[in-house]
């Protein structure tokens, strides 16, 4: 049975319909996972996620975590070669 954190990251990211957007990163075990290898809360990183990418739709630099465009360039985004370095 999967835990509670991950059914609710589930259910959230079904709710902002989410989970045909995903690809690499398509589970919500893997968000629970990378949250705790850093010790950052689990609820924030799936916000980020939806928010900043729109559930990787608007993904730059393989980073699902936020574009921070400006002016039609990027300004201190992370750049990763792929998802599994953004986590």
């Amino acid at each position: 049975m999967p835990s509670s954190r991950v059914l609710a990251v589930s259910s959230l990211l079904d709710s902002k319909n989410c989970s045909d957007k995903l690809t690499d990163f398509n589970t919500a075990t893997d968000f629970v996972n990378l949250a705790d290898k850093y010790s950052v809360d689990w609820r924030y990183e799936v916000i980020f996620f939806i928010k900043e990418s729109s559930c990787s739709k608007h993904m730059l630099y393989s980073n699902p975590f936020g574009l921070m465009k400006r002016g039609g360039e990027s300004a201190g985004l992370q750049r990763f070669n792929s998802l599994d370095e953004a986590y």
